[in-house]
């Protein structure tokens, strides 16, 4: 029995899974990931202005509006070709697939918003806690997904379907 999982915005149809399954990305699915991608990348750019604000401030150095400025904009072309690197695999749609056993986790210590944690295979996922629920442990699954490190997330969960 195959059946129609879950994508992160809770909806998923079978042109979808056919569309993974050829290894592209539907169009909502390519926004929705450059979207994301452009949001981590603008606040790891804030991130690192707001650290050269506090080392300016802290060895009170106090330079020319100019080199502010030119401070600013390597930063910000610096954090413009990481995302047009980054956004790479939704423009060439390096779509990948798994199958195997469910195992589900939840990490995190009380009082703190949980992370909940899927592998299929081998292939870690961190995964919406709607998603979750629906996924039982030891059930066999087929993922679709762009491929990401752990330390970053793992990999983008795009669509799936329960084998078993």
């Amino acid at each position: 029995m195959t059946q129609n999982l879950m994508t992160p915005n809770n909806s998923v149809t079978s042109n979808d899974l056919e569309i993974n399954a050829a290894g592209k990305l539907t169009p909502v699915q390519q926004r929705r990931f450059i979207l994301q991608r452009a949001a981590e990348h603008a606040f790891g750019a804030l991130l690192v202005m707001l650290f050269f604000a506090l080392v300016v401030h802290m060895t009170r150095l106090y330079p020319e509006p100019v080199v502010l400025l030119v401070a600013f904009v390597v930063i910000v072309i610096a954090a413009l070709v990481l995302f047009v690197i980054h956004i790479r695999p939704a423009l060439g749609a390096q779509l990948q697939t798994v199958k195997g056993m469910a195992a589900r986790r939840v990490l995190g210590e009380a009082g703190l918003q949980p992370l909940y944690c899927v592998t299929i295979g081998e292939t870690l996922f961190y995964v919406n806690e709607a998603q979750f629920r629906e996924i039982r442990d030891d059930d066999e699954y087929e993922v679709y997904f762009l491929p990401r490190p752990a330390r970053v997330g793992g990999g983008t969960w795009l669509s799936a379907r329960r084998l078993t």
